[in-house]
């Protein structure tokens, strides 16, 4: 589904737009590259990707693991978007986009190195905004949630719901973060709850 409320910077990059999907009133600054080639992006209404990020699906090794990230959050944002090469906008009544099955095939089997695993989807929820110059290799990115500039989510990291992560953070892999929570320095660690603030993030 096309929706048109919604701005992709021409000096943005991405790739394989056709599984890529973006829900309206959200912004995606220059120089970002969203892989959709790799495996389905979502992202979600009113969020704000700042320029310099990159947002590219993670690996799963195994079928089992597969099954896990893919049921792990209760995000559903689904959409479409354009690139700068030209796509043609239409609307319809459903929900999610539905691709070719051998497109995606072709795909899949093109990107995915090895034979034992393969790149899931990454959601990102609603009103959450990425800073500047951050790589996004989550599995999956709740709502409400601030991630700031040159923060490193790695492979398969969970964040819930209204979760602040301070800038210049690493997140190492497979970590989960549980909701209303603050994470910060370089590696990551727990700061305070945000359970006071979780009204104001919503706003």
């Amino acid at each position: 589904m096309f929706h048109i409320h919604y701005t992709v910077s021409r000096q943005a990059f991405v790739h394989g737009p056709l599984q890529v999907s973006i829900k309206g009133k959200t912004i995606i600054s220059p120089q970002c590259h969203i892989r959709g080639d790799l495996a389905p992006v979502r992202i979600g209404r009113y969020c704000f990707i700042d320029t310099g990020t990159i947002i590219r699906p993670p690996f799963v090794q195994e079928a089992q693991s597969l099954f896990e990230y893919q049921h792990a959050s209760n995000i559903h944002p689904s959409a479409s978007t354009t690139s700068n090469a030209s796509i043609s906008r239409t609307s319809s009544s459903t929900e999610e986009e539905f691709v070719d099955t051998h497109t995606l095939e072709h795909q899949h089997h093109s990107s995915t190195p090895s034979s034992t695993g393969t790149f899931v989807t990454i959601q990102i929820g609603n009103h959450t905004h990425i800073g500047q110059d951050c790589v996004i290799e989550a599995a999956a990115i709740g709502s409400s949630v601030m991630v700031g500039k040159n923060t490193i989510l790695s492979k398969r990291v969970i964040i819930k719901d209204c979760v602040y992560i301070d800038e210049n953070t690493i997140v190492p892999p497979d970590m989960v973060i549980p909701p209303c929570t603050s994470m910060c320095l370089c590696i990551c660690m727990y700061c305070r709850s945000l359970c006071i603030y979780c009204h104001e993030l919503h706003i």
